[in-house]
């Protein structure tokens, strides 16, 4: 993918499916999809009415009957046909990849992902969609595109629906920033038509790099999540000393790098006055890359924001959050934490080149 920030606004790009590309997979569809019986059915239906009607008509009731059960017979094909295109059609999602694209940073890993979400698009969906932006250098119109490029997936979104009105759901692979991800996931929301599948994109080319990691939308029965997660978190909030109490970070080390991560975290609450820190942390480096899992550590992360003991003041206060590990995860985030008041969050991401955080929207320090 070439980039270019001479026009920073989002593009949109309508990709083939593939889905039906090969022999095999034609072959298949041809029986499983209903048209053919649907065809079958409707040529059986009309030909032995003509044939029974004849038959009576002209004294031959034997033949009349037999017409009238191959008629019958011709239904339940043509029934049978729109059952299956039903099922068919609702069994299709519809796929959308919303791009952050980040080329002074990213060294070559986002045209990868971009490469793997577009062939999982064409393989797995019968539309799919690329919606993208550039991240530009000038962070204070960051936000604007940020929200631009949901504006547009939303939009498109519906479209696509409208499309294709027996879909069973939106397969959503977003590809950027991990603050990025947390704003888009924010004014995204999670009440949606249908269900909207986040996916994790890896940049990796080897066997399944893009697979399904969690929905947007709550759960509505309030699973529990795996008893097995590897995942910890405070029951009380840590205190920054200087900073402002009633400001609250959330902090996610979903990568088991301990003081590593907490100590520029903490500096960082200190910097912009986040004063109370609730940590969430894995107890392993790896986490296992499925549905169950990813879900799991979106639920437990929300369940352990909700019931830790915050200050006095503090729900009406701004609130941060230090993201780390898969963007899936950030975006569903952003969704179930975010929704109600996106402006009353800041994202922050850590920032290799200068090896601080990095926050979404820009903010100013308070002190340094």
């Amino acid at each position: 993918m070439t980039v270019s920030s001479e026009n920073p606004f989002p593009k949109v790009e309508v990709v083939p499916s593939g889905r039906s590309s090969s022999s095999d997979a034609g072959l298949k569809e041809l029986f499983t999809r209903g048209d053919l019986w649907i065809g079958t059915g409707g040529a059986f239906t009309v030909a032995f009415a003509v044939e029974a009607v004849q038959s009576f008509v002209t004294g031959d009731p034997l033949w009349g009957w037999w017409s009238l059960a191959l008629l019958a017979a011709g239904i339940g094909v043509g029934l049978w046909g729109w059952w299956l295109r039903g099922r068919f059609r609702s069994s299709q999602p519809v796929g959308v990849v919303m791009q952050v694209a980040n080329p002074w940073r990213d060294s070559g890993e986002g045209d990868q992902r971009e490469s793997n979400a577009r062939e999982f698009g064409r393989k797995k969906c019968v539309l799919v969609a690329v919606t993208k932006i550039v991240f530009p250098e000038d962070r204070r119109t960051a936000l604007l595109l940020v929200d631009q490029l949901v504006s547009h997936t939303r939009a498109l979104k519906q479209v696509m629906e409208n499309l294709s009105p027996g879909a069973s759901r939106v397969e959503l692979m977003p590809i950027m920033p991990l603050h990025a991800g947390f704003r888009a996931g924010a004014r995204l929301g999670y009440t949606h038509s249908r269900e909207v599948m986040v996916h994790s994109v890896k940049a990796s080319d080897h066997q399944n790099p893009v697979f399904p990691a969690v929905p947007l939308r709550v759960p509505q029965h309030g699973a529990a999540a795996p008893s097995d997660l590897p995942l910890e978190a405070d029951k009380q909030p840590r205190t920054i000393d200087g900073a402002d109490p009633r400001r609250v970070a959330l902090a996610l080390d979903l990568q088991n790098r301990g003081e590593e991560f907490v100590e520029p975290v903490m500096e960082a609450c200190r910097q912009y006055d986040f004063g109370s820190l609730v940590l969430v942390r894995t107890t392993t480096g790896w986490l296992p890359e499925n549905q169950e899992t990813f879900s799991g550590i979106v639920d437990t992360i929300c369940d352990a924001w909700r019931q830790a003991s915050l200050p006095e003041g503090a729900h009406t206060e701004q609130r941060a959050i230090f993201l780390s590990g898969p963007v899936a995860i950030a975006v569903a985030l952003g969704a179930r934490l975010a929704t109600a008041n996106h402006n009353s969050w800041t994202a922050f991401t850590f920032d290799s080149d200068n090896g601080s955080y990095e926050p979404f929207p820009s903010t100013p320090r308070v002190r340094k």
